[in-house]
């Protein structure tokens, strides 16, 4: 008799333990879970942040653009520049 007495305490011991871990890993899960949302939401910004940049990055021109565009400024405003030299 006081061997099964021992057991069921023995058990009741490892019942406990078992509890014991349970919950802690049902707190690490959570955890875990709350991290993966902070990252979730993280990552939702950066991403908006970004589409945000790349669309002003597209809207800027080339540097052949740029380039094109100075020359057509140079070559545009050459005439003018002459016809006013010629009138001086």
């Amino acid at each position: 008799m006081q061997q099964l007495k021992s057991q069921v305490k023995m058990k009741e011991a490892d019942f406990s333990t078992l509890e014991i871990k349970l919950t802690e890993k049902d707190k690490e899960v959570e955890e875990w879970g709350r991290r993966f949302q902070e990252m979730k939401t993280n990552h939702h910004q950066l991403r908006h942040k970004l589409d945000s940049v790349e669309r002003y990055l597209s809207d800027l021109p080339t540097a052949e653009e740029t380039m094109h565009n100075t020359q057509e400024i140079s070559f545009s405003s050459s005439p003018f520049l002459f016809f006013l030299s010629d009138s001086l």
